[in-house]
């Protein structure tokens, strides 16, 4: 595997950069202000302003490291739409588990599959990944077919694995191997 950080990256729709300052207001409006998002994307829901400003200088505070992946998504005119982020980097074992969520504005259009497909590219050519995992609330079957457009494939439910607000959830995994990708691309 070879560590590259944050880079620029672009698919047919969608940008792909660090997060900026600049962002800080959608991100507020669009992710931690917004119960719909909040519901399925394991971050605190914010009212108020400065906290929320917290995480999201916490989200940008270790771009220096190359072990660090986490993309602001933006449509053609840099317009901030949501996040992507690898969440688990496992150098020995050559994996990385991704996240993402998207505005609910932005939902049903296909950004979040492109995003998807474009950071899978990313960590199996660029960084030499072998293994790629995502999960999502069992409350949240689009981002499981989401996953499935992307060419991940099914592997199992953990009975209630996550603690959020309150309440436990079943987790609903996915993964996509280097093999199972390059067959992808060539067809077979």
């Amino acid at each position: 595997m070879i560590n590259l950080g944050t880079k620029y990256l672009e698919s047919e729709r969608l940008i792909y950069r660090k997060l900026e300052i600049s962002d800080f207001d959608e991100f507020y409006r669009l992710l931690q202000n917004d119960k719909r998002v909040i519901k399925y994307f394991i971050m605190q829901y914010q009212d108020n302003k400065e906290k929320a400003l917290e995480a999201f200088m916490k989200l940008t505070s270790q771009y220096e490291d190359e072990r660090c992946y986490r993309w602001a998504i933006c449509d053609r005119n840099n317009n901030f739409i949501g996040l992507v982020l690898c969440c688990g980097l496992n150098d020995m074992f050559h994996s990385a588990e991704l996240g993402y969520c998207l505005g609910h504005e932005y939902w049903g259009n296909g950004y979040a599959t492109e995003a998807l497909e474009r950071i899978i590219k990313f960590f199996f050519e660029e960084v030499g990944v072998n293994r790629i995992t995502a999960e999502h609330i069992d409350e949240n079957p689009a981002s499981g077919r989401v996953m499935q457009k992307a060419g991940m494939i099914y592997e199992t439910v953990a009975k209630e694995e996550i603690y959020y607000n309150d309440k436990y959830y079943d987790s609903v995994h996915y993964r996509i191997l280097k093999s199972e990708y390059e067959n992808n691309k060539t067809g077979k």
